[in-house]
């Protein structure tokens, strides 16, 4: 089972909030990952999520898969990727599809951007998100709700 698969199952009760019909980019925080890139979620429905990535060169997102679906579009640069057993160039202009379940994985070839749409959302990023807004009780409380929402399905 996938770490976010673990957290998915833990935070399965929150009420995914929309952030409204307006989300003002300079309210939008670039949170920097481990993979040399920086992530920002621009809007969340219930249904959809959309977020970007600034790449530096030589980024690269590890091999991994999700139980959500994801296009990909690339804003600007070149980046290799991997969907399963295929591999191929992205450039500015291009995009891509991730099914679920499927190994994926990503290398910025040179400075880029990608703007990656998920449905469903992604609840572990909407977590790290709250964390880093200083919501670290919102984001305790969902992981808590969760918790007893797992317990009644079992």
């Amino acid at each position: 089972m996938l770490a976010e698969d673990i957290m998915c199952d833990l935070i399965s009760g929150i009420d995914i909030k929309p952030f409204g019909p307006l989300r003002k980019g300079s309210h939008v925080l670039a949170l920097p990952t481990a993979f040399g890139t920086k992530r920002r979620i621009h809007g969340c429905t219930k249904n959809l999520m959309m977020i970007s990535y600034e790449w530096e060169k030589g980024g690269k997102m590890p091999t991994h898969d999700h139980e959500v679906e994801q296009i990909s579009y690339v804003l600007e640069g070149k980046v290799k990727v991997t969907i399963g057993d295929e591999t191929f160039i992205a450039e500015k202009g291009d995009a891509y599809t991730e099914p679920k379940r499927i190994a994926h994985c990503m290398e910025a070839l040179e400075p880029s951007a990608t703007l990656e749409v998920f449905a469903p959302p992604r609840p572990l990023f909407l977590v790290l998100e709250a964390v880093a807004y200083h919501d670290v009780h919102g984001a305790f409380e969902g992981v808590k709700k969760g918790m007893e929402a797992s317990k009644r399905q079992k």
